[in-house]
């Protein structure tokens, strides 16, 4: 993490979550378990094997969740193309 370029790439990550409303901060319950996340970071090589480029990416561990609470509720700010399409052919 003490690498300028994946500060750089942290804080394009943390500044897309901020403009998009991923999240928002709420107060802490005491008795609800915390779902922790971490940082995962990838280097991305053009064909001729140079680096392209640095991303990071803020992810929940989602592992951590207990069944029964909130165990079935998708916290994926994306959406996929063919959910877009189901959705406009119903609406059709």
């Amino acid at each position: 993490m003490k690498q300028p370029v994946r500060v750089d790439a942290m804080v394009e990550e943390y500044d897309s979550i901020i403009i998009n409303s991923v999240w928002e901060v709420v107060p802490r319950s005491p008795n609800k378990l915390v779902v922790s996340s971490r940082w995962f970071y990838k280097v991305k090589h053009k064909a001729d094997g140079r680096v392209e480029n640095h991303n990071a990416r803020f992810v929940a561990k989602g592992f951590s969740r207990v069944e029964g609470i909130y165990y079935n509720d998708n916290f994926s700010p994306l959406s996929r193309y063919s959910s877009i399409i189901s959705i406009l052919a119903l609406l059709a």
